[in-house]
Parts: C-alpha cells; structure tokens; sequence
C-alpha cells in the first residue's frame, strides 16, 4: 500500500516499469486489487486530461501507462474486472478512437467477462464520436437484446439518436 500511494503521489513520472521495478526492490508479489488501484489512477489521470482538453502530462500518457500496466497485470496472470476494461474503453470513447474500445471489447469477452449495460454504453459511444454508425447500431441492439432499455441504458440509446439527428440521419432516429 506504501508503494501504491507513493505511486499515485508521483507527477507524470509514474512509469509502469517504475513500479515494477519498485514492486520487485521491495519483493512484493502485486495483487489484484493492487494492480486494479493503480490502473484506475492512470485513467483518472486521463479522463482529467481528456476532459480539460489538454494533453501531455497526464491525458494521453495516463492512457497509454494504463494499457501498458493491463498488460503487464496479464502477463503477471492478474485478469482486470468488468469494470477496469469499462473504464479503458470508455477513455478511447471520449476520444473518439472506436478500433481501440473494441479491441478491448474483445479482449475482455475472450477473457470470459461479460459486458454490461454501462460497457455497451461507452462502445456505442466511441462507434458514434468515429461516425461508425453501422457499428453504433449494431451494439446499440445487441445491448437492447441483452438488457433490454433499462434504468443506465438509455443513456446509450439517446446517444445514438443524437448522433443521427446531427449528422443528417434523421430517418435514423424514428
């Protein structure tokens, strides 16, 4: 836990490897949750950037040292929850950057996590911001299929209206 808020402590010299390498000074076999903490860091790091508009420091690189450390949480045979993947995909989604919110879709269904309402939410939302609405409408159905509209669903939905309403697409939205 010293490390952990050490780490979080740090600027935008938090490096993966810095941890890693602090992880194996210390000898301390990183669990889940330690692993988790300090990837949800990273992203909120990258949802602050992503939101103010700025890049550098923290925006982009929080996303980027995110990724790396799902991976080495991967190679260490730590599985991320439904939530740290919702968490990754939704930062590519307020970027606009659909082929890496579905690569990681992916990723975490071949892990044998099942995606839920608030996941489906944020790749329809990366699908609209890159103007894939073939994709949009698709995962807006499968969700629908799914879990039906319910009570954080809608959210989706009325994204998708959104964006066919603004793009011209009003037949779209009937």
């Amino acid at each position: 836990h010293i490390l952990l808020r050490d780490a979080t402590r740090r600027d935008d010299n938090i490096g993966v490897r810095w941890v890693q390498d602090n992880l194996k000074k210390y000898s301390v076999k990183p669990n889940k949750a330690f692993c988790t903490s300090l990837l949800r860091f990273y992203l909120s790091n990258s949802h602050a950037s992503s939101t103010t508009g700025l890049e550098g420091k923290t925006g982009e690189g929080g996303l980027r040292r995110a990724e790396e450390f799902l991976q080495l949480m991967s190679e260490m045979n730590l599985t991320a929850d439904i939530v740290t993947y919702t968490a990754i995909i939704d930062a590519h989604a307020k970027r606009g950057n659909f082929a890496a919110a579905l690569k990681y879709f992916q990723e975490l269904k071949s892990k044998g996590l099942k995606p839920d309402v608030v996941c489906y939410n944020c790749l329809i939302e990366a699908a609209a911001r890159s103007r894939d609405f073939k994709a949009m409408d698709s995962f807006l159905t499968e969700s629908i299929e799914q879990f039906g509209i319910v009570k954080g669903s809608e959210s989706g939905y009325i994204f998708a209206m959104l964006t066919h309403a603004k793009t011209g697409n009003s037949h779209e939205v009937e």
